[in-house]
């Protein structure tokens, strides 16, 4: 969602509320209008399916993505074309 009006966003696992604390940062490209969700130290019961909601006052835009932990690395699928890999740590 890009415009000049102010946007909100909101990330959640299953009915939980992510906060930018602890393992979990946002990482914003203004230059882009990208957020990224980052989770550090992932363990198995991070997997699941993440959602974002995007709101202003003209609508709202949200998306899924499905985040499956496997051995030592991160792979997130969905189908709008989002794909993270990262090592674990």
């Amino acid at each position: 969602m890009t415009g000049l009006t102010k946007c909100f966003f909101l990330h959640v696992q299953g009915a939980l509320e992510i906060m930018d604390e602890g393992r979990y940062k946002y990482v914003t490209d203004g230059d882009k209008n990208i957020l990224t969700l980052c989770i550090r130290k992932v363990k198995p019961n991070d997997e699941g399916t993440y959602k974002i909601v995007v709101s202003n006052i003209h609508g709202e835009a949200s998306a899924e993505c499905d985040l499956y932990v496997s051995g030592t690395f991160l792979l997130s699928r969905s189908s709008f074309n989002v794909s993270v890999y990262e090592e674990l740590f």
